[in-house]
């Protein structure tokens, strides 16, 4: 968010991010699929350099909970995709399967976000 706000979209007027997520069915597919689109930002650079937050995101999603990130950065803006297998993330913290997420700092929620 702090990059969105001082780099990207959401450092224009008319930029905008779009958060969505799901929880997909069992098998191959993923529990947890969060999407991240920056949308009506400035024009991003082809090869960024990449700071320490990238390197966490795709370092800790693979490597901690077993999940997959595809973060693209796109002359029309930044894009991300992580998948999450929510088995092992429950294994990690304890928390039943199926138990609802929630967030200590504030609301919880379900669904889809998408902020216009």
């Amino acid at each position: 968010m702090t990059n969105a706000a001082k780099f990207g979209a959401l450092s224009t007027p008319h930029g905008r991010v779009e958060v969505n997520w799901n929880r997909g069915a069992d098998g191959d597919a993923a529990d947890l699929s969060i999407v991240w689109r920056e949308i009506g930002g400035p024009t991003v650079a082809a090869a960024p350099s990449y700071k320490y937050g990238v390197s966490i995101i795709r370092d800790l999603i693979p490597n901690e909970l077993g999940g997959s990130v595809d973060l693209t950065f796109a002359a029309s803006g930044v894009s991300c995709k992580i998948e999450i297998p929510l088995g092992v993330a429950c294994a990690e913290t304890g928390r039943p399967r199926g138990a609802p997420l929630k967030s200590s700092s504030g609301p919880s929620y379900k669904g889809e976000l998408s902020e216009s």
